[in-house]
């Protein structure tokens, strides 16, 4: 997953296959693009995502899918 015109800088994005009651971290590639730790997938068609960005603000989506070339709008910005 990729985070495009977040107006801080993101410092996690952490998943849930639960719609938020835990969370999974997911690690920063070199290319900008967050991943399962270890690799592999969630195990689910759709995730709750978690964005966190530097001046401590969340943004929380619900009903990513996980299909290839699929986008998502965030309800708000950092």
């Amino acid at each position: 997953m990729q985070v495009v015109a977040a107006n801080q800088p993101v410092t996690a994005l952490d998943v849930s296959t639960d719609n938020g009651n835990t969370w999974q971290g997911t690690q920063r590639e070199d290319y900008n693009y967050f991943q399962k730790a270890g690799g592999g997938g969630f195990g689910v068609d759709t995730l709750t995502v978690r964005i966190s960005c530097s001046n401590g603000a969340k943004v929380i989506l619900r009903n990513v899918g996980v299909a290839d070339s699929t986008s998502y709008t965030a309800p708000g910005n950092c």
